[in-house]
């Protein structure tokens, strides 16, 4: 599978401290294996879309035809709005 990260995704992930930085890449990189790894749930009511859990950040992403998409990056209390 391939692995599409959204400009706002990346631009989050910039802002953040160096350690959080490796942590979401870490974490973003490996939603392509198959099964993919990490703590991770689909959303309710909101059909497609799954959640990555990393610390207090939540990484909303798809899988749409072998590739992944991710499309943004949120504090925990902003994810599910």
């Amino acid at each position: 599978m391939k692995l599409d990260v959204s400009k706002t995704a990346l631009e989050y992930i910039n802002t953040q401290d160096k350690q959080m930085r490796v942590r979401l890449k870490l974490a973003i990189e490996k939603l392509p294996k198959e099964p993919p790894e990490g703590d991770i749930k689909a959303l309710v009511g909101q059909a497609p879309l799954k959640r990555l859990r990393v610390g207090n950040l939540r990484v909303i992403f798809y899988t749409d035809a072998n590739v992944v998409r991710v499309l943004k990056v949120v504090p925990r209390g902003q994810a599910y709005k």
